[in-house]
């Protein structure tokens, strides 16, 4: 069980994680479009976690009886979908012909995910025991 404050701490820890990795990473890449793809997927994927808690927060406010495993999965399953449509996008209009830029995409796609499943379920749990 978390409270929003404590998932948002360990968020942030996660984010400066990658930040530096990201940021360490690029240091020995001498492709700019690389570069340039990495740090707007580093915010996308910021902005998307951040806005997840609290979109879940909001719908718990709405309606407190609610189960939230159903809009966690829901949540998940958009993300997904915007993901998809971010690479889509992509490769439609910004595509350089190298196919590296998947590597850090996919790489913060599967970091953010791990913490968004693991720590949403702890959130969820913390709001179901409290409004009991």
């Amino acid at each position: 069980m978390m409270s929003l404050v404590e998932v948002l701490m360990r968020w942030a820890y996660v984010s400066i994680g990658v930040f530096l990795f990201s940021f360490l990473t690029l240091m020995f890449v001498e492709s700019p479009s690389l570069e340039q793809f990495t740090w707007v997927s580093y915010g996308f994927f910021t902005l998307i976690s951040l806005s997840l808690f609290f979109i879940l927060r909001g719908v718990h406010l709405a309606k407190p009886s609610l189960n939230l495993t159903g809009p966690v999965f829901l949540l998940l399953g958009l993300r997904f979908f915007a993901c998809a449509v971010f690479i889509t996008t992509y490769i439609i209009f910004f595509k350089t012909g190298d196919n590296y830029f998947i590597l850090p995409f996919f790489l913060m796609y599967s970091i953010f995910t791990i913490f968004e499943s693991i720590y949403l379920q702890k959130y969820c749990n913390y709001l179901e025991k409290s409004t009991r």
